[in-house]
């Protein structure tokens, strides 16, 4: 019989502390707008905002490249790091949203950046990752062997030069 109140993993604490954090920033910045005396500011660079949409896209493009990275990892530590460097890109589309929402008063930029942080923490799930860690076929020998040859040839990037990279950002 399982525990009643299971302990978080680690994993999981770190994504609610992600979390937590964009939201209680988000909180102060509404306490802070409803002073009498806050007046909104205006960007030095109206750029910032289309910098925003640009970057919350790439936020969950590459949050959609790492599930499937992480999907395929093996080792339990990369595929810890991969979520990590998920999360933290999706909550920098936040945190680039809350700060507009504090300079400007527009709450739709938050929005946007807490969008991104959504959609990429909801795509790096940590249960789904150690479920399908590896991509390890249950299949008979050949047709999974097939199967793995066949998401090898789909590929776009050779395997040896990314992991080469990731690895030298890595360090």
């Amino acid at each position: 019989m399982a525990p009643a109140n299971p302990r978080p993993q680690p994993l999981q604490l770190i994504r609610l502390f992600l979390m937590t954090g964009v939201l209680l920033f988000g909180v102060v910045v509404l306490f802070v707008h409803r002073q009498p005396n806050w007046k909104p500011g205006v960007l030095p660079i109206v750029v910032v905002e289309y910098v925003l949409v640009a970057y919350s896209i790439l936020a969950v493009s590459i949050a959609a490249v790492l599930k499937g990275r992480v999907g395929r990892e093996r080792d339990a530590s990369r595929r810890a790091s991969l979520l990590l460097v998920g999360w933290a890109v999706g909550e920098g589309a936040a945190l680039i949203g809350v700060i507009i929402f504090y300079i400007t008063g527009q709450a739709q930029w938050y929005g946007l950046g807490l969008l991104a942080m959504v959609c990429s923490f909801a795509m790096l799930s940590p249960g789904v990752a150690s479920v399908s860690a590896g991509g390890v076929d249950v299949r008979g020998d050949e047709e999974g062997r097939a199967s793995r040859a066949d998401r090898h040839a789909r590929c776009c990037v050779d395997p040896s030069a990314a992991r080469h990279l990731f690895d030298s950002l890595a360090r």
